[in-house]
């Protein structure tokens, strides 16, 4: 396991949008008033302590006040979620205050975020309970004042037994990778991969498709109890698999992004939402993942990806959605390296988006070439770039590097646009029942 820090990066002002607590607050994150330019807050122990790809883990309120959930050691060996809430702005010089939620679910994978106005976070995660391996998907809601409110396992999908042999290792894939987004009439929309016993592919091994829950504002979940079968959005049929995926808030309503993956095929990124279907992106091509979007106040969306050819190298691209017209994507990332794990944010007159890249040939903290490209779906490490562009055009600057490598998990912040967290370390092992790198916040100068 490699050893790792938490760096976010304030920078610039941001637009106010309308369809979900996630968006952006007006008002500027300016690093001239800053105490302090970098500030350690906590420590992990792994690469993907913020989650995978692009998984909402921050969140930033309009006071300045940040909410992190990290992956993270519960005072011993056992991983679980935490929250970390600043006490006023981020960089009030103020210890941050800290809660781990209970493990009473067993073992859980990284948490996404959603904030509501009172500040009170709901955090959503696939987590196998300690009698059953079965990942199934875990809500908590944290109040302002850092109390654990509610925890339950909504739902439990059924058959995982039917499909797995015992003795079952820890990492069958069953219900995973779950994103929520929290909408203005305090609905919380939940997207995850879903697996059931029949949807399965000519192995016998069960096939993800992306399942949908919803929790109004009353607490109340419109699927309950134990299911067979999860609540599909529209799945392919058992030869194609879709991964990873995230939500965005348009005009259209609640828009989904993940990835789609044939059985002997390549991946694609798609668009879709409840009630129209997945469709890709026009001009993208080859090997596509790890798409992620940003909607600006107009309600135009923005999406990058990662995208190159089976053998490599990655690249990462970008297009913009107006009135249902795409733009030609573009690509951002240096010629000739890889790269991948991109996030975006919009504000009132710009795009930002960051990326991971890396030379040829180079091998991660676990010893992986290319961070195991094309499924680089776990740790990614290499340098941090970032790039931007006046909203509505595709020129962007030249990449830049952010931070040296090894950086990974590069994040925006939803609510106030500007904060960046990514992971930043040696590859020093961590001891077993250690967290030995620094969690720490900074300003874009």
């Amino acid at each position: 396991m490699s050893r790792w820090c938490l760096i976010a990066v304030v920078g610039w002002a941001c637009a106010a949008a309308t369809h979900s607590t996630d968006a952006a607050d007006a008002g500027a994150l300016d690093a001239g008033d800053a105490p302090t330019r970098q500030l350690a807050i906590a420590a992990v122990a792994e690469a993907t302590a913020l989650g995978f790809g692009n998984n909402h883990s921050l969140f930033v309120q309009s006071d300045g006040t940040a909410i992190v959930a990290l992956h993270a050691r519960d005072h011993g060996a056992h991983f679980n979620n935490e929250v970390l809430r600043s006490s006023g702005a981020w960089n009030s010089g103020q210890p941050y205050r800290q809660v781990f939620l209970a493990a009473a679910d067993g073992i859980q994978q990284s948490a996404a975020i959603a904030v509501a106005p009172d500040g009170s976070a709901h955090l959503v995660w696939a987590a196998a309970q300690s009698a059953d391996v079965a990942h199934q998907l875990g809500y908590a809601r944290v109040g302002a004042a850092m109390a654990i409110q509610e925890q339950v396992t909504p739902l439990k999908i059924t058959g995982f037994a039917s499909v797995y042999a015992a003795p079952y290792p820890t990492d069958e894939a069953w219900q995973e990778h779950p994103s929520a987004l929290l909408a203005l009439d305090g609905t919380l929309h939940v997207v995850w991969e879903g697996r059931d016993a029949r949807r399965v592919d000519d192995k016998g091994v069960p096939v993800s498709a992306i399942a949908y829950v919803a929790r109004d504002s009353a607490g109340r979940w419109n699927a309950r109890g134990e299911i067979a079968t999860p609540p599909y959005v529209s799945p392919p049929d058992s030869t194609t698999r879709q991964m990873r995926p995230s939500l965005v808030a348009t005009p259209k309503g609640v828009e989904i992004l993940c990835t789609s993956i044939a059985v002997r095929g390549v991946a694609h990124v798609q668009v879709g939402s409840l009630t129209t279907p997945f469709t890709d992106i026009p001009g993208a091509h080859g090997d596509q993942r790890h798409i992620a979007g940003a909607v600006d106040s107009a309600g135009r969306l923005h999406v990058v990806w990662r995208e190159g050819s089976p053998a490599g190298p990655s690249v990462v691209r970008y297009a913009l959605r107006d009135a249902d017209v795409w733009s030609t994507p573009v690509t951002l990332s240096t010629a000739g390296q890889f790269a991948s794990t991109p996030t975006i944010a919009v504000d009132e007159t710009t795009v930002h988006v960051a990326w991971v890249e890396w030379p040829s040939g180079t091998n991660n903290s676990l010893g992986q070439m290319n961070n195991g490209y094309p499924d680089d779906d776990g740790a990614v490490e290499g340098g941090l770039f970032v790039a931007s562009a006046p909203i509505g055009s595709t020129s962007f600057t030249d990449g830049t590097l952010f931070a040296k490598a090894p950086a990974a998990g590069p994040v925006f912040a939803r609510g106030r646009v500007g904060m960046l967290a990514w992971l930043s370390g040696t590859n020093a092992l961590c001891p077993q029942d250690g967290s030995c790198v620094s969690v720490l916040l900074g300003v874009v100068p």
